[in-house]
């Protein structure tokens, strides 16, 4: 996690690979021939224009390659070659600006790279639905996978249908997916309906979403954003009826139905539904079984992601999409938001360390207004140096004033009714070597004497944190070591952290791992949870919550970096549902289900309680960490394309869930 990641020289980049692009006349598409500005005279639209048509020539060529693969080896073809060689030409035709789009964008910025991007790629599926038709494939084909698998735009769907089995408790949230592909001539809409559940046709309980896919900045396409499915609406007169959801699939495309159930209104029992299909009149079955246990309004994991909602920045965070974004993270049991150090400013003091000017509280507390029920309020201060306003680090008038300073903060909290341990300091981001440590620890000492209740919190990054000085970790409330760091460090550097424990210091994780969306949501996201449980810790942290490097999260290709980290899409204006942040709530829930056995099987055991049901919690208990996160032994297995068995979360959650039931009446 970096607090302060540089922005990267894009414009001398961009230079570069575009002064060595061919320049070429437009396709014959609508594309225009807008005269291009000089890049050497620093136009930096010029510059994002042509990162834009590279990324697209770049989208197309890998989608062609990978169509013509397909064709090898099926038989009388020849007529779908000889589209993707009319193709293959046509793309050599694209200009270096002014890309082609779909919805003919007046600018780069304003590009989606949901496909299809533009009507070349259009024909490049088109040719691919051929193909699939040519194997035997239906025009509507329903099909699965698990639903954090991967999946890709050029694999063959297959033809075995769909089912949905979903098992909770009542009151959480739980997700079921299936796909949907056109392998017709034309594009296909496609209408669905949810029957026989509770609450009618369509229930509320029930959150549907047409899965997408995106191209990213590594040119590797993802089918991780969520956004909600449409709906039919009909009007009579002053009545506005609204029926079932529409899905617009263009030939050679797979869109995917995200089902997302909340059992919060929902009697406990088991339930028998279909989802209807139109046209073909297809049907998926649907099982939902809801146990007479119920999950907590706030569950006992904390939950926090670099979101600086505090402030309006670069990362992501405007002031247009601010309150969804706050909405979305509330929604997904963020309990722990994050502000930049200028909700804490220091206010003036003497040469001997007496307050002189008090701190302006203002920023504060309107944060605070913006999480009024939160658990946590943890400040990343950063920019730590040799002094305190002008006082000398270590010297008394340096001790007196830092004294002073979060002293008055502790009490000016109390006054809005926060306690001081609800207050976190992230004194130094990731120190790894002696000099940010020195000053993480001449702080902490301070702080600690003063305010023994405010959280230090650091995310300490040795990797000998045995050659760190000791008080770096003695004098925090919190070490929250990075996840991917301590999976390859091995045991020594595990046993390490947990020896802190012991001694008193709280255990969380964080991972900073990117570019976002190539990050497996079933290892990377929602598993981090399980670490947490296997090792004690207390509290998950993501970097970040409003980083979308620079760009927004529906057209990668203007990020200053790799490409977004948040868990979700986010632009300038809105926020929309991505697998990711999916992952990570239901992570958030499933170590709230073990959390729920352990305090079970104590409560038995403190009552004298014995019985094989009650030892089979146990060793349920004692095994379902290991076997859930053992297939992630270094970094490279938290990647989406590492192939992994992503069944075996579920299979052990309900594991839980008939452990609990076979507990409720001994």
């Amino acid at each position: 996690m970096k607090l302060y990641r540089p922005k990267a020289l894009i414009l001398v980049a961009l230079a570069v690979f575009t002064l060595h692009m061919p320049c070429a006349r437009a396709a014959d598409e609508g594309a225009g021939t807008t005269p291009a500005p000089n890049p050497q005279a620093g136009d930096k639209a010029f510059l994002r224009e042509c990162t834009v048509a590279r990324g697209i020539r770049r989208r197309l060529e890998n989608d062609l390659a990978a169509v013509r693969a397909a064709l090898k080896g099926v038989p009388a073809q020849q007529d779908l070659e000889a589209s993707c060689a009319a193709i293959e030409d046509d793309i050599a035709k694209l200009p270096i600006t002014s890309p082609i789009t779909k919805s003919a964008p007046s600018t780069a910025h304003d590009l989606t790279t949901e496909f299809p991007i533009n009507k070349l790629q259009e024909r490049i599926f088109a040719v691919q639905a051929a193909l699939w038709r040519a194997k035997g494939l239906k025009a509507i084909t329903l099909w699965q996978k698990n639903p954090w698998d991967r999946v890709s735009p050029t694999e063959l769907p297959r033809s075995d249908g769909a089912k949905i089995v979903v098992q909770m408790m009542c009151n959480e949230f739980r997700s079921a997916a299936f796909n949907i592909s056109n392998a017709g001539e034309t594009v296909a809409s496609v209408s669905l309906s949810i029957e026989g559940l509770p609450g009618g046709v369509n229930p509320e309980s029930i959150t549907v979403h047409a899965g997408t896919f995106t191209d990213t900045k590594s040119g590797v396409p993802v089918m991780a954003a969520l956004p909600l499915a449409n709906r039919e609406c009909a009007e009579y007169g002053a009545r506005r009826v609204v029926g079932g959801y529409l899905f617009e699939i263009h030939p050679g495309l797979t869109r995917q139905v995200w089902l997302t159930f909340n059992s919060r209104d929902v009697a406990p029992g088991e339930y028998g539904g279909t989802i209807l299909i139109q046209p073909g009149a297809l049907q998926v079955s649907v099982a939902w079984k809801v146990y007479p246990l119920t999950f907590p309004d706030r569950p006992t994991l904390h939950l926090g992601g670099w979101d600086y909602t505090s402030e309006y920045s670069d990362r992501g965070v405007t002031p247009e999409n601010k309150a969804a974004l706050i909405r979305h993270l509330r929604e997904h049991f963020v309990d722990t938001p994050w502000a930049m150090g200028d909700v804490l400013p220091t206010g003036e003091y003497d040469q001997d360390g007496r307050m002189v000017k008090e701190p302006d509280a203002g920023n504060f507390e309107r944060w605070v207004r913006l999480w009024p029920d939160a658990r946590n309020y943890y400040v990343a201060l950063g920019g730590l140096d040799g002094s305190f306003c002008g006082l000398k680090m270590g010297t008394p008038p340096f001790q007196k004033a830092v004294a002073s300073w979060i002293t008055w903060w502790a009490n000016k909290l109390k006054a809005w009714n926060i306690r001081p341990d609800q207050l976190g300091l992230l004194l130094g981001d990731e120190p790894d070597a002696l000099p940010q440590s020195e000053e993480i620890i001449a702080y902490a000492r301070v702080i600690r004497a003063a305010q023994p209740q405010v959280v230090v919190w650091e995310d300490v990054t040795w990797l000998k944190p045995w050659e760190a000085p000791p008080e770096l970790f003695t004098l925090c409330t919190v070490l929250c070591p990075n996840l991917n760091i301590w999976i390859e460090q091995g045991k020594r550097y595990a046993d390490f952290y947990l020896r802190q424990c012991d001694e008193g210091r709280q255990l969380w994780f964080y991972s900073c791992s990117g570019p976002g969306q190539l990050l497996d949501p079933y290892s990377y996201c929602r598993m981090q949870s399980w670490f947490c449980w296997k090792y004690g810790a207390r509290g998950s942290c993501f970097w970040a919550f409003g980083d979308t490097d620079g760009a927004s999260s529906w057209n990668e290709y203007l990020a200053a970096g790799p490409g977004a980290y948040t868990p979700f899409f986010l632009d300038d204006k809105t926020v929309t549902p991505g697998k990711h942040m999916e992952a990570i709530r239901e992570g958030v829930e499933d170590y709230e289900y073990l959390h729920m056995l352990r305090d079970r099987v104590a409560e038995l055991e403190n009552a004298g309680k014995k019985g094989e049901a009650l030892d089979s919690a146990k060793r349920l208990l004692a095994s379902a960490a290991d076997r859930v996160t053992a297939s992630v032994t270094k970094d490279s297995a938290r990647k989406w394309a590492a192939p992994k068995d992503r069944s075996v979360a579920d299979a052990v959650r309900v594991e839980v869930l008939e452990a609990l039931m076979n507990l409720r009446n001994l």
